[in-house]
C-alpha cells in the first residue's frame, strides 16, 4: 500500500475555516506550530462534508489529526489522512449513520472515551473497528 506524501498547505490554502481551523489539527508532539497544515485536502473536504451534514459542533481530540507519534504503525494519521472526532451535542446513532453513508474508507468507534467519538480516514484500504471496554480493538469488517 503507497500512501502520499505529506505536503503542507500554505495557510491561504484553508478552505474549511471557521468550522475547521488547522490548529484543531496540530501534532502536540512536533516543534512545528503549523503541522495541522499537514492534512489532506480531499481527506478535509470529507471530514468538513460530514461536519456540515450532521450539523452540529465537532472536536478533534488532542492529538487526533496530524500526528508524527502516538498511533499504529502506518496510522493514517501521520499523513494527515485522519481525525478522531467527537460531536458533543449529537445524537451517537445519527452520527454514525451519516458516517456510515460517508465515503471514509477507515471508520472507528469508541464508546468508551469521555465523551464517544469516531476515527474517521481515508487510507486506501477499508476498515471498520470497535474498541470496546478493556482498550482491545474489534474489527467489524
Amino acid at each position: 500500500m503507497v500512501e502520499p506524501n505529506l505536503y503542507k498547505l500554505d495557510e491561504s490554502s484553508w478552505r474549511w475555516g471557521p468550522v475547521l481551523m488547522p490548529d484543531e489539527f496540530k501534532d502536540p508532539h512536533a516543534d512545528d506550530s503549523g503541522s495541522g497544515l499537514y492534512m489532506d485536502m480531499d481527506f478535509m473536504d470529507k471530514l468538513h462534508g460530514l461536519r456540515m451534514l450532521v450539523g452540529s459542533s465537532m472536536t478533534i481530540t488532542p492529538n487526533g489529526g496530524f500526528s508524527s507519534t502516538g498511533h499504529a504503525t502506518g496510522s493514517a494519521h501521520y499523513f494527515g489522512l485522519a481525525a478522531d472526532i467527537q460531536f458533543p451535542k449529537a445524537d451517537l446513532s445519527e452520527v454514525s449513520n451519516f458516517i456510515r453513508q460517508s465515503s471514509f474508507n477507515g471508520v472507528g468507534f469508541y464508546p468508551f472515551w469521555n465523551t464517544p467519538g469516531f476515527h474517521v480516514d481515508t487510507l486506501s484500504r477499508r476498515a471498520r473497528w470497535i474498541r470496546i471496554k478493556n482498550g482491545s480493538y474489534v474489527s467489524l469488517t
